[in-house]
């Protein structure tokens, strides 16, 4: 190693105490532990080239399993890829031919990619742009291929066999995996079984598509707060399992294997826990989880429903492709689960009806019930799709146009009824049914989805209103595409791979103007209430009770809202439009919507020339316990003032808040723009407001629940 650079991690330091600081170091001793793996690895597997196409790949193995042991293995196009359990097998093979009926068999060793990153002088993030070349490089490629096809239906064809796995090899790689997993963990659950699911399951799998493997490990599971396990637990019963027990021992045995699974990613917390990693001999990223094994029923559905009509699987494999070309799905993004049941909700609708609601599949078969759902169906349904003329594109411009006009505030998807449903009708509806407790489905979301199983699941629960925005906006560019090609199919799949969001925000936007918005939610929760008249149930002026308690609630934060933003950020506010007390002034920007209906919306400007939501951390403990939470804020604002005006730090901030007010569910829409590009810190300070403004006023109106305190109290300074 030369004086100041870590050749193994190709690192440089400035001097030759960070080396030796960095070769003690975790990520250097974890590299090095990578480094003989591999060699371990390379040296016990074999490259075989030049197979006969005479025999089939189980033929194959047979014979190389005469000369040793074989761990894994993975079959390519025209090769595969043998890994021994010694390395005498591997050496005795690279040294002598192998022939079988007289053919030879063209055999190299095994070289493994370690990924090396390029000499850095620093942490720094992989360059983004290195990544959209290479997902452009993916596309242009796809496109010169199907330039070459002369009709849109040879064209499906050829973009189904570029993005798609090989289903052999596909089948190859779960059963490696799937096998991998029991046999690690059959230590501790001998009777565990390994279940795919997902796409890799339904055929509806993408190149480079991760693995969902559900593992059931076929004992008897406690809640983890079980009085009667943590009895039995604490008499010396062992072979007892929790979930979270499970998660802990499955995470533990993995990590007992890091040359066969690599960089594990422990997950617990999430509605599904899962734990992920990369299953290194079959070159697969796998999710691997514990709750139940109701995907593997919903895989078995979606299964189903491709059966239905040679139409549906490219379809969703083409949709699949466009949200994942314009970064819509992915981790923090859109499920594929939840594209797919959008699409399948979107072919039970009665202008399409290529496949029946979940309700007539289950109506007449017998009842199969796993976790508490009715998880069968009837697999011999039949239904007439001759009324359904639509070809592909037609079923492609009509999802896009659907979803681009959906009511997403309003309704609820409802695969299993297949209908769209009021949110308020869908609450009356269900009311009767005590058996299902509907309120886990969350219904003051932005978006909702109803699982067609697990019928209290929100599948998009988890959207935030820019992740709405965007999908809608997506589905807007795409159905506006599809209007401009007039029905003109040749280049049409081109065409839709071609569209980017970018530039049809540049478009809104302007060409040299970047605008930034940042939105949050505030719900009522349980202060709905709070405020009210004390006379409010006795009085007989009040014609609508509840239209009262939504203007009086909103009106409330409106001016918790003012008053944080004026008190504890100590923005100067200039009040642009207020419609809940009838004033209406001049608009900041010509593109600024201040046409609303009354009582629904407030707009004001927030400006000042310091900025008090940095440096914020650890202050508060140093004040008073006794005061408020919002007390609290303002000292700590007035403290970092004199702060910055000592150090004369001064850093002008302006932009636009609107509150909108949300009738069904009832929630307060917050929106900050920023129009003057010149604040720097804009996204960092959104950032901050977004937490703490929610976070003061729960707090606030938890203070005045409990002292009985009046709305017009709250104007007051502290």
């Amino acid at each position: 190693m030369s004086k100041d650079k870590c050749e193994l991690c190709c690192i440089e330091f400035k001097n030759d105490y960070s080396l030796q600081g960095h070769l003690q170091g975790k990520k250097h001793l974890k590299r090095a532990q990578f480094i003989e793996s591999k060699k371990d690895l390379e040296e016990r597997s074999i490259f075989v080239s030049s197979l006969p196409s005479t025999l089939s790949q189980i033929q194959i193995i047979d014979f190389f399993t005469n000369y040793g042991k074989i761990l894994h293995h993975r079959f390519g196009n025209r090769h595969v890829i043998i890994e021994f359990e010694d390395k005498l097998t591997a050496d005795n093979l690279l040294k002598n031919p192998v022939s079988i009926n007289g053919w030879n068999f063209h055999i190299e060793p095994r070289i493994i990619n370690d990924r090396i990153l390029p000499i850095r002088k620093n942490k720094q993030k992989k360059d983004d742009n290195e990544t959209s070349k290479v997902n452009l490089n993916e596309i242009d490629n796809l496109k010169l291929e199907l330039e070459k096809e002369s009709s849109f239906d040879k064209q499906v064809d050829k973009f189904m066999s570029l993005v798609q796995p090989n289903e052999i090899d596909l089948k190859l790689r779960i059963d490696a995996v799937c096998n991998s997993i029991m046999k690690i963990l059959k230590s501790t659950f001998p009777h565990g079984e390994s279940v795919p699911f997902g796409s890799s399951t339904t055929g509806l799998a993408l190149i480079g598509s991760d693995l969902d493997v559900f593992y059931d490990i076929n004992q008897p599971i406690y809640n983890d707060d079980d009085e009667q396990f943590k009895i039995r637990y604490e008499n010396g019963e062992r072979n007892l399992w929790t979930p979270k027990l499970i998660f802990r021992e499955v995470k533990s045995l993995l990590y007992k294997h890091r040359t066969a699974y690599q960089t594990i990613v422990p997950i617990p917390q999430a509605k599904i826990p899962v734990i992920k990693f990369h299953h290194v001999s079959t070159n697969t990223d796998v999710d691997l989880s514990f709750k139940d094994g109701l995907g593997s029923c919903n895989s078995k559905m979606i299964k189903f429903f491709l059966t239905l009509d040679k139409r549906i699987k490219p379809l969703i494999v083409i949709i699949k492709y466009w949200a994942k070309k314009l970064e819509l799905t992915g981790s923090g993004r859109i499920t594929n689960y939840s594209i797919v049941m959008m699409i399948l909700f979107y072919l039970q609708q009665n202008n399409i009806s290529l496949i029946p609601t979940i309700k007539a599949l289950q109506i007449n078969c017998p009842p199969v019930i796993y976790k508490n759902w009715l998880v069968s169906f009837d697999s011999n349904f039949k239904i007439n799709n001759d009324n359904c003329t639509k070809n592909i594109p037609q079923l492609l411009c009509g999802f896009f146009k659907f979803y681009s006009e959906f009511n997403f505030a309003t309704k609820i998807i409802c695969p299993y009824d297949g209908i769209s449903l009021l949110r308020n009708d869908f609450k009356k509806l269900h009311d009767s049914n005590k058996n299902v407790n509907y309120e886990l489905l969350r219904l003051d979301t932005v978006a909702c989805l109803q699982d067609p199983i697990q019928l209290n699941f929100n599948i998009i629960g988890s959207w935030t209103p820019k992740i709405l925005q965007t999908f809608v906006t997506a589905c807007n560019e795409a159905s506006k595409m599809f209007d401009a090609i007039n029905n003109e199919t040749d280049n049409l799949l081109i065409s839709l791979f071609d569209l980017s969001l970018d530039e049809s925000r540049k478009k809104k936007c302007g060409n040299n103007k970047k605008i930034k918005t940042s939105i949050f939610n505030i719900h009522p929760r349980e202060f709905a209430k709070v405020g009210l008249p004390d006379d409010f149930y006795t009085r007989n002026d009040i014609d609508d009770k509840d239209k009262f308690i939504c203007d009086n609630w909103f009106e409330l934060i409106n001016k918790l809202v003012i008053k944080i933003m004026e008190k504890v950020f100590m923005f100067d506010i200039q009040m642009v439009y207020d419609a809940t007390n009838g004033m209406k002034q001049i608009k900041i920007q010509e593109n600024t919507d201040v046409h609303t209906s009354a009582h629904n919306k407030i707009i004001f400007t927030c400006t000042s020339n310091y900025c008090l939501s940095l440096s914020r951390k650890g202050r508060i403990q140093d004040i008073n316990s006794n005061l408020s939470c919002l007390e609290r804020e303002i000292l700590i604002s007035q403290s970092i003032l004199e702060e910055l005006k000592e150090k004369n730090e001064e850093n002008q901030v302006k932009f636009t808040c609107c509150i909108e007010k949300n009738i069904d569910p009832l929630f307060a829409l917050v929106t900050m723009t920023d129009h003057h590009t010149t604040n720097k810190s804009f996204n960092a300070i959104s950032g901050i407001l977004k937490g703490k403004i929610p976070f003061i006023i729960d707090k606030e109106l938890k203070n005045m629940q409990q002292n009985k305190r009046k709305p017009e109290k709250i104007t007051n300074d502290c």
